[in-house]
């Protein structure tokens, strides 16, 4: 997302960030079956918000705030075809990057990040088979959940009711 990238962009004004944002990522690195996917989507926020808040900047922050929603949503996606293990070791490669204060290789380590979530929710969607045998009803699956989305040109409709 441009908001954590103009974050990255940005010195670190709040070191209590990187330490938050540490915690998440061992938080999820430790994660066992007990842990529930809420948990693990809620240290993958935490993580990407704390990174926002590292630029300390109110307006970034807020718009943040804003796309939150959609945020979330990618991310119970990306937990469901990624995995939290392969998740935590992307974000601790970006808090490295961050950590020595590295703006570049954060930024690479970033892309790639979102590159893995992007091409591995792509694939899963290829796999999910249309509903209704319509092209309306394209769709994504959300912790195997089938979720529909808008198609150009075509009203909205819940498929699941």
């Amino acid at each position: 997302m441009a908001l954590e990238g103009a974050a990255i962009r940005t010195p670190i004004r709040n070191t209590e960030c990187l330490e938050q944002m540490e915690e998440t990522v061992e938080f999820m690195r430790k994660a066992n079956s007990s842990v529930t996917r809420a948990e693990l989507v809620r240290a993958d926020l935490s993580f990407h918000q704390w990174m926002v808040m590292s630029a300390d900047n109110e307006r970034l922050t807020h718009v943040y705030g804003i796309a939150q929603s959609d945020i979330l949503l990618s991310m119970v996606q990306s937990q469901h075809v990624i995995g939290h293990k392969h998740i935590a070791s992307e974000h601790a490669r970006i808090l490295r990057a961050l950590q020595a204060q590295d703006t570049e290789l954060a930024i690479r380590e970033r892309r790639a990040h979102l590159g893995t979530a992007v091409s591995r929710m792509a694939a899963d969607w290829m796999k999910t088979p249309f509903r209704n045998d319509s092209a309306a009803d394209l769709g994504i699956r959300a912790a195997g959940r089938y979720i529909p989305r808008l198609h150009s040109g075509t009203p909205f409709r819940n498929v699941n009711t």
